[in-house]
């Protein structure tokens, strides 16, 4: 279906300072665009509302960001029976929401995170300068895992790769070469980025009592909702709490999990 009516919004272009109002409220669009580097190419921008408060989004196309506003929705009901729970309430149990709003099928907003970066990201961060050397190169991690799946894959390529490797490797295969990856990846980095956010052993705790609350409790609801293609770069993890937040919710409803 079409999206909500109450989100229908026209924008007339950017300058240094466009102005537009809808339903007598008014904003400025911002001329600062920051563009992402995943492979839709994503959009930053910044709107100015008549409360005199910045807005940011990102402006996402070639994606039908309607599922992903369903998801949302049902996690917003998780939360209100969430906090119908005594112990769950009493944990402050809450999973953390963030609006999405589509205009067509192929083109929609989505409010932007502060401080926040993926999981991924914050991994690496926490790397020695010899232990990314070591990642990126081509005896690394990485360049191991691309020559297992090609040769998984066949004559397979890009994408079709991982089609060819379910077929063609066994369990026992996969098993040993994901624990082969694994060993040669430093097993404290978690640990070593909340020392580096924590003043201090209460501060560390805090953190890391919240990163894994909040990491079960996001887990648990993916599974529910049969939510797939979990990778690094679709958690986000707030460097000020230590708080879980999951993204893109292309695959769902067991779509890539079954």
């Amino acid at each position: 279906g079409k999206p909500l009516p109450e989100y229908h919004v026209k924008i007339s272009g950017f300058d240094e300072r466009t102005k537009s109002c809808v339903t007598n409220t008014c904003f400025f669009l911002s001329s600062k665009i920051m563009v992402l580097e995943s492979l839709r190419k994503p959009k930053r921008i910044t709107i100015r509302g008549s409360d005199e408060q910045e807005h940011p989004f990102l402006v996402k196309g070639g994606e039908d960001l309607r599922q992903d506003q369903r998801i949302e929705q049902l996690f917003d009901v998780m939360n209100i029976v969430l906090s119908r729970d005594a112990a769950c309430s009493q944990r402050n149990m809450q999973l953390k929401t963030y609006q999405v709003i589509p205009m067509t099928t192929r083109l929609g907003l989505i409010k932007w995170l502060e401080n926040t970066c993926t999981l991924k990201e914050f991994l690496r961060n926490s790397m020695t300068e010899e232990e990314d050397i070591n990642y990126n190169s081509q005896k690394g991690p990485r360049a191991a895992y691309s020559d297992w799946l090609s040769k998984m894959g066949g004559k397979a390529q890009g994408i079709s790769r991982y089609n060819a490797m379910y077929k063609n490797a066994s369990r026992t295969e996969t098993v040993i070469a994901f624990k082969s990856r694994e060993n040669s990846v430093p097993e404290d980095l978690l640990r070593r980025a909340f020392v580096k956010m924590s003043t201090s052993p209460e501060a560390f705790l805090a953190l890391r009592s919240h990163f894994a609350s909040s990491h079960a409790l996001m887990c648990i609801s993916h599974w529910i909702l049969g939510i797939g293609d979990r990778h690094l770069s679709n958690f986000m993890i707030n460097k000020e709490t230590g708080g879980m937040v999951g993204i893109d919710f292309g695959h769902a409803f067991g779509s890539a999990t079954q």
